[in-house]
């Protein structure tokens, strides 16, 4: 597994890991819990994280998340889409890890081998050529 969806809201926190569902990474029984300093530690060994290149979306109303330095994130994002049934709170943030956004632009300008996202959309939108 190596695609987590993270919701952190004020100081509870719930991980879910997924390939097609999402399925809850649950400590001392509990899918809802206390974050804390140890949080990071505790996640590596729960999924016995053996430095693979990993991918989050996180649900946050905290500003100061950061993934951890000792996990390393995909080169790409593995989440091309946001999945069915993530929930957005009042006051929260989606971000991702890397981030979702720039990954789509340099693959659409790679693919398409434009140089600015303007020439992107004029070579594909007919009523913008002159």
């Amino acid at each position: 597994m190596n695609k987590f969806i993270i919701y952190l809201i004020d100081d509870f926190i719930s991980v879910y890991g997924f390939e097609t569902e999402p399925i809850p990474l649950k400590k001392e029984g509990e899918e809802k819990f206390k974050y804390s300093s140890d949080f990071w530690e505790w996640f590596q060994e729960k999924i016995d994280y053996n430095n693979e290149e990993l991918s989050f979306i996180v649900v946050t109303n905290r500003e100061d998340f950061a993934i951890s330095k000792k996990i390393k994130l995909a080169e790409t994002n593995y989440i091309k889409e946001t999945p069915q049934g993530i929930q957005h709170y009042k006051d929260t943030k989606i971000k991702t890890f890397p981030e979702l956004e720039k990954i789509k632009k340099s693959v659409i300008l790679k693919t398409v081998k434009e140089k600015t996202f303007a020439d992107y959309f004029v070579s594909k939108t007919s009523c913008l050529k002159f």
